[in-house]
């Protein structure tokens, strides 16, 4: 495909073509299946109907009634005579769901009952009484005349007539292909062997003979004399002497849901044959999975999927032992457990039966089911993490436990969770290539509307870039009743979908939000501020922007498009983003308070009383409030006739939180979940409005009864020809009734009274409605939501765009998590949970009582700050223990400097004391030398506080048998000439010692010296 243009428009409709079904809607059609010419038949335990034939008819449900069931009974070849029909209740069996079709509201009710593609049974009675000895003939037995093989409810190939009726016999054997007969009448032979078939006939009237005399004990004592035996399809359902035993939940038709069950091939023409179903299907639909011996499968697939579902379901771990080609075993994990069940692909009938089954359970539910794993656990709660992305795993865990009845850990849940939004991800790439879709959607059911797609130019292939939505009703509903005030503003999305949404604002009569037009961007820059600006300014015919208004904040990319494209509109800067940069330098409270009077005085007087105001407080900040021209933000200079004295652009920020769930979606089922909140409002609005029976809006009554309240502190002087003089606190101001002005501006800014008017309108009448701008009545905002927006169809119902399908564009990831909330002010509050913010909070370490840090970080900075240099020792080096803990010690003043120890203040002082313990090799042994240091700081009082200074050290050495170590020790007062000194050798063992200083004194002592000599501490053996 080409190059899109600069500004593309696609105004061309597109007729939406749906292709029509020629099958028949189960809604419309109800399907009956007839059982005639047998008898009811009480075993003692259950009751089934004995004998006798099927067949089905599509009756519509318009048209239900007792005479039509009749009408399609009769066209079955029964006749209808003293017959009682009776309707088998969906879910009972034949002992207790029988109703009797008396009149139409039973049949109705029958109707009712049957949903969907269900199937109605019905059972023919024959109310004639006949009595029967084993020689009599009757012509109402049903004859079979075939070959040695019985069948049961084969039905005979059948035609689907104008009527929608299908008719199904019972057949025996092949049946003439040249009859026009779908059945075979009573009395009717096609057979030559008149012999077999009166021997058949004998047969089975011995057997009712036998019943009614109840002579048989079970139906298992029943024995074929000329017929084979017959095979048992399912339990319910026996064969006797060529009778069909049928109770109320047996079917001779498959499941028409599925499409592998189907019940019918399509042949020839228009022929439908029915195919015989001699097992159990699996049920798809049911909670918990039913296995039975028998059971169809039409895959492996479908029987691990069962198993796992049934696993789940019953909370039992089960386990695949064998999965081969053509079998499947599965047996419990529990080793005392007998539950077996095997799958095999048997050529009995070329598919896959359950063969094997023990279906007993002994082993108990548990919670460690391996069954239930990260891609199942993604598809149990897949709409909850979509719905709640920031649900936390632990909330998840805990969910599972309860519902699943498991133990999983952390990490899957984070798996599960990864897999959700991944499978999210994937449907934000494919929504991407449906967007000339959705736009063809768009016009063709909103004629009018301009939605315009445009592709990265980068690229050689089309990868989609921006979507522009203006929906027709929502440009008519903005000219007709709204102000010409427009809001601007970008908000970024949430979810996986990338990008920004642009939106235009504007306000209603009842100074409610009102959204006129959106668009997706790749990023907020000027080149997709002004693409959006242009598009707009067409949409609402703004030419040069004369008499309209602006409002956004100070983003560079909307200041050069309002420039380009409205250049005689007033753009006003949001006075909040304004005051957010002010108040980094002036944060106390008195002075924002002082910055919105400025903000809102609406004359220019008022500005520099409020300026000069704030110069008394704060000199800078009234210098640093000029830095932004007021022109843009403050309502002393904002131009007359707009009827807004908005100075925030908050209406903006209300949409953007209105939609904030949209935008965690991908980006059709986004615009598309915007496009259905905006048409539900307007409904909304409408209906409102058609409520309210005042003249003016609600909203505006309530801020003018604001006014009304401020108006009692004013007093009106009348002037003549409605001209008055107020007098307000200490300020005067003239008021015209007649030309609607005040010398304060506010009436002319916003078109509603201000205090000083009103009280000049109630020194002349008490009504206030003909002096309130036509802008805020309810005419207005009945005319701005008298435009709806038109339904749009399902994704699968859109027409195929000859525009192709665009690619996605590339994910820009950011590093670090991403940010789900935007960065709030120093001075906003925070946002309400369930927990109070420590921002503020004084951290003071519980180890060192100092402030600044904690415990955990106070060792660390312990350990940075001792400097520890201890060296690899090598393979005979001692290990530090009890003996060697405590090493030699040096006092050094160099020590905190050289291992860049921090400082003490200057009202104290401290001494690193620092020793080396060498140890040496002697002629006998070899000696293991290591060099250890540690500090120790002693606090030493300055000399004009105390007059005598102290100071110590102390030390122990260790050595290994037979080795030699030596240890110095010297204590030296500070500004004193006392110096000790003490030296130790030991040959083996452990040795300490411990020397003290002082100064300085009145008489210069001799130094003392407080010597401890070395002693053994343990012998060198035990070392």
């Amino acid at each position: 495909m080409g190059k899109p243009a600069a500004h593309p428009y696609e105004d061309a409709l597109g007729a939406c073509t749906r292709s029509g079904s020629s099958q028949m809607d189960d809604q419309e059609m109800l399907a009956v299946r007839f059982h005639y010419g047998g008898e009811f038949f009480f075993d003692g335990k259950k009751m089934h109907y004995l004998g006798g034939s099927e067949g089905s008819s599509y009756i519509e449900r318009d048209l239900i009634s007792l005479p039509e069931i009749t009408g399609h009974l009769k066209d079955h070849g029964v006749d209808v005579d003293g017959v009682l029909l009776h309707w088998l209740r969906p879910g009972t069996d034949l002992g207790d769901g029988l109703r009797v079709l008396h009149d139409d509201s039973v049949c109705l009710a029958m109707s009712d009952h049957i949903k969907g593609s269900g199937v109605a049974e019905v059972f023919v009675e024959s109310t004639k009484v006949q009595l029967e000895t084993p020689d009599e003939d009757s012509s109402d037995e049903v004859q079979y005349i075939g070959e040695n093989r019985i069948n049961a409810i084969q039905p005979a190939p059948i035609k689907i007539e104008e009527c929608q009726q299908l008719q199904i016999s019972s057949k025996v054997g092949e049946s003439d292909s040249s009859s026009d007969s779908e059945y075979l009448p009573s009395g009717f032979c096609s057979s030559e062997d008149d012999d077999e078939a009166k021997e058949i006939e004998k047969n089975f009237k011995e057997f009712k003979v036998k019943c009614k005399a109840q002579e048989l004990k079970s139906l298992d004592d029943v024995v074929f004399t000329s017929a084979p035996q017959i095979e048992i399809a399912q339990p319910d359902m026996e064969l006797i002497g060529g009778c069909d035993l049928v109770d109320g939940n047996s079917t001779a038709y498959g499941d028409s849901s599925g499409g592998e069950d189907e019940s019918f091939e399509e042949c020839s023409g228009e022929e439908v044959i029915g195919k015989e179903e001699n097992f159990d299907r699996f049920d798809r639909k049911a909670d918990i999975p039913d296995f039975s011996l028998g059971m169809k499968f039409s895959g492996k697939k479908e029987f691990k999927e069962a198993i796992v579902k049934y696993g789940l379901a019953t909370r039992r771990v089960l386990k695949f032992i064998k999965d081969e080609g053509d079998r499947v075993r599965v047996i419990r994990d529990w080793p005392m457990c007998p539950w077996v069940c095997l799958l095999k692909k048997t050529s009995l009938v070329d598919s896959w039966l359950v063969t094997s089954l023990k279906d007993e359970h002994t082993c108990p539910q548990r919670r460690d089911n391996k069954l239930v794993i990260a891609r199942r656990i993604a598809d149990r709660f897949e709409s909850l993490i979509r719905a709640n992305p920031s649900w936390s795993l632990h909330h998840l865990q805990a969910t599972i436990q309860r519902e699943m009845f498991a133990n999983v850990s952390i990490s899957k849940c984070k798996r599960a969770k990864s897999l959700v939004m991944a499978r999210w991800l994937d449907k934000v790439q494919g929504e991407y290539s449906k967007v000339f879709d959705y736009q063809e959607e768009l016009l063709r059911s909103n004629p009018g509307s301009t939605v315009v797609v445009k592709m990265d130019p980068e690229f050689n292939v089309p990868v989609f870039q921006r979507f522009y939505v203006c929906l027709d009703a929502c440009k008519k509903g903005f000219l007709a009743g709204c102000r010409k005030v427009i809001g601007l503003d970008g908000c970024f999305f949430k979810g996986a979908c990338s990008g920004v949404m642009l939106c235009a604002i504007g306000k209603d009569a009842n100074n409610q939000i009102y959204p006129i037009a959106w668009a997706v961007v790749e990023m907020e820059t000027n080149d997709t501020w002004d693409w959006f600006t242009y598009l707009l300014c067409r949409d609402l015919q703004t030419e040069d922007g004369e008499g309209w208004v602006v409002i956004s904040d100070q983003q560079k990319g909307i200041l050069k498009a309002v420039q380009a494209w409205l250049p005689n509109a007033e753009h006003r800067n949001c006075a909040r983003h304004i005051y957010a940069n002010w108040r980094k330098k002036f944060k106390k409270k008195e002075y924002q308070k002082m910055f919105w009077k400025c903000a809102k005085a609406s004359c220019i007087s008022l500005f520099n009383i409020a300026r000069a105001e704030l110069a008394e407080k704060k000199p800078q900040g009234a210098q640093a409030i000029t830095n932004t021209d007021p022109h843009h933000w403050s309502r002393a200079w904002m131009k007359l006739g707009a009827n807004c004295d908005s100075v925030d652009n908050n209406f903006c920020e209300s949409f953007n939180k209105w939609i904030v769930e949209p935008r965690h979606l991908p980006i059709i089922s986004m615009l598309e979940a915007i496009r259905c909140k905006v048409m539900i409002r307007i409904h909304d609005m409408a209906t409102k409005a058609s409520r309210w029976q005042q003249a003016i809006c609600p909203n505006i009554l309530k801020k003018l009864q604001n006014f009304v309240n401020s108006s009692a502190y004013c007093q009106a002087i009348c002037c003549g020809r409605d001209q008055y003089e107020v007098q307000h606190n200490d300020h005067r101001w003239s008021v015209d009734l007649d030309k609607k002005t005040c010398s304060c501006r506010y009436w002319q800014l916003s078109g509603l009274p201000c205090p000083h008017a009103i009280s000049c309108i109630y020194y002349k009448t008490n009504i206030l409605d003909d002096y309130i701008a036509s802008c805020y009545t309810v005419d207005a905002f009945k005319k701005t939501y008298a435009h709806f927006l038109q339904p749009v169809e399902g994704m699968q119902n859109w027409r195929s765009s000859e525009m192709g399908k665009p690619l996605a564009p590339k994910q820009l990831k950011m590093p670090g998590r991403p940010r789900k909330e935007r960065k709030r002010e120093p001075h906003e509050k925070p946002k309400k949970g369930t927990r109070l913010s420590k921002r503020g909070t004084v951290i003071r370490c519980k180890k060192c009582k100092q402030v600044g840090h904690n415990r955990s970080t106070c060792e660390r900075r312990t350990n940075s700050n001792t400097g520890t240099s201890n060296m690899a020792a090598s393979s005979n080096t001692v290990p530090v223990t009890a003996a060697n803990a405590l090493i030699p010690l040096q006092v050094s003043q160099q020590s905190a400097t050289a291992l860049g120890k921090r400082k003490a203040p200057s009202s104290s002082s401290s001494r690193d004391v620092s020793a080396h313990k060498n140890r040496k090799k002697n002629s006998s042994s070899e000696v293991a030398y290591s060099e250890r240091t540690k500090t120790v700081s002693v606090e030493t009082p300055t000399m004009s506080t105390q007059k005598i200074v102290r100071t110590s050290a102390q030390g122990r050495v260790a050595t290994i048998p037979g080795g030699t170590a030596s240890i110095n020790l010297e204590a030296t007062v500070p500004s004193s000439l006392d110096r000790a000194n003490v030296s130790i050798q030991v040959t083996s063992g452990t040795a300490s010692a411990q020397v003290k200083a002082q100064g300085p004194s009145s008489k210069k002592p001799a130094s003392k010296t407080s010597r401890r000599l070395p002693h053994l501490l343990q012998s060198p053996d035990t070392l």
